[in-house]
């Protein structure tokens, strides 16, 4: 069923590419996919037309919230520790970012 709601979508954008909708609804498909990577870069392509679009505010800041993981056995824990960090910095950057807008949006 995602490969057909993904067929949709994309159709959906040949007629209107910018809709910011449709690519949200996109990016949310390779989210539960768990493909961070073409998620993050759908999200960012709506925020370049709309940098206040709330929901592509907050699913971003998924994105980085989500890839935000420790690794206790790692060797190298400064490094992961500081990119840990700058993932959840980044996260909590998008979600002030609605609420500056939506003080009481629940999501952020």
């Amino acid at each position: 069923r995602v490969r057909e709601a993904s067929a949709w979508y994309l159709e959906a954008l040949a007629v209107n590419p910018h809709h910011p909708d449709t690519w949200t609804l996109l990016s949310r498909l390779h989210l539960q996919q768990g493909d961070l990577a073409q998620a993050q870069k759908k999200l960012e392509k709506i925020l370049v037309r709309a940098p206040h679009d709330a929901y592509a505010n907050i699913m971003l800041g998924n994105v980085y919230f989500n890839c935000a993981k420790l690794d206790p056995d790692s060797k190298e824990q400064d490094k992961m520790k500081a990119k840990y960090q700058a993932l959840l910095s980044r996260a909590l950057d998008y979600y002030r970012k609605v609420l500056m807008k939506e003080s009481n949006n629940l999501f952020a």
